[in-house]
């Protein structure tokens, strides 16, 4: 892991033990709250945030959702849009399969 992303990790786990000292919210409800802010979750995190064993959120990411718009690896490392999964939850969704589909096989080689 990068070093950057090291003290980074360093930095929120502190901010968290910290929180957790200070405040009476007890632990899973304090990392709740921290999920439910956060843009974007590791599988853990949405295991968590879903009520789902890591095994089953992976298992659906095989066969329902979609690279680069339920979830990306920018850098070898899963994560996933909490407000993509947030939609796929309540069965709507802002993607267009037709359109997919027809730009995979159109894009930039138009058919004559």
């Amino acid at each position: 892991m990068p070093y950057f992303q090291q003290l980074y990790q360093r930095k929120l786990q502190t901010e968290f033990y910290i929180l957790l000292q200070l405040t009476s919210i007890p632990f899973f409800d304090l990392l709740h709250l921290l999920v439910e802010c956060r843009k974007w979750l590791n599988s853990k995190e949405l295991a968590h945030y879903l009520g789902y064993s890591e095994d089953k959120i992976h298992k659906i990411k095989k066969t329902e959702w979609i690279e680069n718009i339920h979830f990306f690896k920018p850098t070898g490392k899963l994560i996933f849009s909490k407000e993509k999964i947030d939609k796929w939850v309540v069965g709507g969704s802002d993607i267009n399969v037709d359109k997919i589909i027809g730009d995979a096989l159109c894009g930039p080689f138009k058919l004559s």
